[in-house]
C-alpha cells in the first residue's frame, strides 16, 4: 500500500524542500522503495537542487494529462527517485492542481511511499498538496514566528480532516531566542518527531546535487534526518 506524505510549512525559507530530498534519501538508505514528488507548482526547487533543473517530463506535464506521471519519474545518481516540476514561469500559473490527487494515484502500488514537497503558505497550492495526501508533517524553524505560521497549518489541516503525523524543527541553531522542542510540541499540539541541527554541508550538498544523507551518512544533520 502506497502512502502520500505531504510536507508544509507557513512560511519559506524553512528547509522543506532539503527536508524532503534528506527524509526520501534516509528512508532509501533504510532500504525503502520511495518517491519524492515536487509539487511547489510555481516555485519547484527539488529537480534544481538535485541537478534535474529542466526535463521534458515532469509534475507539470503529467497534470496536464500529456502522459502519465509514472514517465516524470527519474532516478537520480543517488540512488533516489524523484518527480521533479516544471521551472517554467508559465508552466507555473497554469499548472492544473485541481488534478494532482487523480495524477499521483497513479503511482499507488508502484512504491512504499510518495514524499510530497508544497507551496508554503495557506493558500490554494499547499490545499491542493493536503487534500492529495494521506497524512502530513509540518516543517518550521524554532522561532516563533515560524512556529505561530505552523499552529495556522495545523488547523487548516483539521479543517480537511487530514492526520498531522508531527513536527520536524529545522535549522536548529542553539540560540537563546529558539523555541524548546518542548514548548513548539505544546503550542502546536503535535509531536516533534526530528530535530535537524543547522548545517553547512547541508548547503555544501546542495551545490554539488547530491542528498546529505547519501554523501555524508555519519554528518550530524544526516543522522538526524534518519532518526
Amino acid at each position: 500500500m502506497t502512502k502520500f506524505i505531504g510536507l508544509i510549512s507557513a512560511k519559506g525559507g524553512v528547509g522543506k524542500t532539503t527536508t524532503t530530498i534528506n527524509l526520501t534519501s534516509a528512508l532509501y538508505f533504510f532500504k525503502r522503495n520511495v518517491i519524492a514528488l515536487d509539487a511547489n507548482f510555481a516555485n519547484p526547487d527539488l529537480g534544481i537542487h538535485l541537478g534535474v533543473p529542466n526535463v521534458t517530463k515532469n509534475l507539470h506535464t503529467s497534470l496536464k494529462k500529456k502522459h502519465s506521471i509514472r514517465d516524470s519519474v527519474y532516478k537520480h545518481p543517488s540512488g533516489i527517485k524523484i518527480i521533479p516540476g516544471s521551472v517554467s514561469y508559465k508552466e507555473g500559473r497554469t499548472a492544473a492542481r485541481d488534478n494532482l490527487l487523480s495524477v499521483i494515484y497513479e503511482l499507488f502500488g508502484t512504491t512504499e511511499a510518495v514524499i510530497i514537497d508544497s507551496t508554503p503558505g495557506l493558500g490554494r497550492d499547499a490545499e491542493a498538496v493536503i487534500h492529495a495526501s494521506d497524512c502530513l508533517l509540518i516543517v518550521t524553524t524554532p522561532d516563533m514566528c515560524a512556529v505561530t505560521g505552523s499552529l495556522k497549518m495545523v488547523k487548516l489541516a483539521h479543517e480537511l480532516e487530514k492526520e498531522v503525523l508531527g513536527i520536524i524543527v529545522n535549522r536548529k541553531r542553539h540560540d537563546d531566542y529558539e523555541m524548546s522542542e518542548q514548548n513548539i510540541a505544546e503550542f502546536l499540539g503535535k509531536p516533534v518527531i526530528g530535530v535537524i541541527p543547522e548545517e553547512d554541508e547541508i548547503r555544501n550538498s546542495l551545490q554539488t546535487n547530491h542528498p546529505l544523507v547519501i554523501s555524508n551518512p555519519n554528518n550530524v544533520a544526516s543522522i538526524a534526518f534518519k532518526k
